[in-house]
């Protein structure tokens, strides 16, 4: 199937539409990587060894889990019917505007060690990966080449998978720092570390563009073109048509002015 800009057969506008791919697949690899090792940071075991700390409660580390795992749960299928719906690019610049205050409200319940702020900062969490999963994959699919998917596919998770394994990394790097004493200060410092480098990924899902969308108002736009372009000479030979008929017209003999009519009544006699 053909874009809007080869329809049109404007060089120019038939590479916007592929920068704006390659740009989305290295935006969409480069947050993968962050956000993965981000929250394998602030959202592994760590976070569940502060949670106790704090409450004293093993079910508190079940509530507050519970609540990003409920929210997710049941709001993934609405945004994921809405990612076939609606401009993805769109959704994800929701998805990273709910993620900058679930950062925020993490940020500050984990300061304030306030067990209600961290509770509703998990449910902004939740809320963030029920819009932000289904729309980025699917502007994923449709930034790569259709016989190129599945290794760029491939990639994403394998860039994951490497991502995921950052978090245990650092989080020894800071305990090895910080003295290797499971205090509530320690688990503090490594989660501050993880929140604050998810306001990077957020910040690179502003920056996605929805490129079916592009490519559909492209081929509408030709589609236009074409049409406009089909009317306008149809009429262009109509009104050869019409100046051809009035020459012909105007070729035909006139009996009256030529002579060529009937013949005046004798003088009478």
């Amino acid at each position: 199937q053909q874009s809007g800009a080869q329809l049109c057969g404007n060089p120019g506008a038939m590479m916007r539409p592929t920068r704006r791919a390659a740009s989305n697949v290295a935006l969409i690899l480069s947050f993968t990587v962050l956000s993965s090792a981000a929250r394998s940071i602030w959202a592994g075991d760590i976070f569940a060894a502060y949670v106790y700390l704090v409450t004293q409660s093993s079910t508190s580390v079940g509530v507050v889990t519970g609540v990003r795992g409920i929210a997710q749960l049941i709001l993934a299928p609405l945004f994921g019917f809405l990612a076939d719906r609606w401009r993805r690019d769109r959704l994800l610049w929701a998805a990273g505007v709910v993620g900058f205050f679930g950062a925020a409200l993490a940020a500050y319940a984990v300061r304030r060690d306030d067990f209600g702020s961290l509770c509703l900062s998990m449910g902004f969490w939740g809320v963030y990966w029920s819009i932000c999963n289904p729309a980025l994959d699917a502007l994923y699919a449709d930034s790569t080449a259709e016989g190129e998917r599945s290794l760029w596919f491939t990639r994403k998770v394998q860039a994951n998978q490497a991502a995921n394994a950052l978090g245990p990394v650092i989080s020894l790097l800071i305990f090895a720092v910080q003295g290797n004493t499971w205090t509530t200060a320690t688990c503090q410092m490594v989660l501050f570390t993880g929140i604050a480098i998810t306001f990077v990924p957020n910040s690179l899902l502003l920056l996605l563009r929805d490129v079916a969308r592009l490519a559909g108002r492209a081929a509408s736009a030709s589609s236009l073109e074409d049409l406009l372009l089909h009317r306008g000479e149809r009429q262009t030979m109509s009104d050869d048509y019409d100046a051809e008929a009035a020459g012909v017209l105007d070729a035909t003999p006139d009996p009256a002015v030529d002579g060529g009519g009937p013949a005046a009544p004798p003088p009478a006699s």
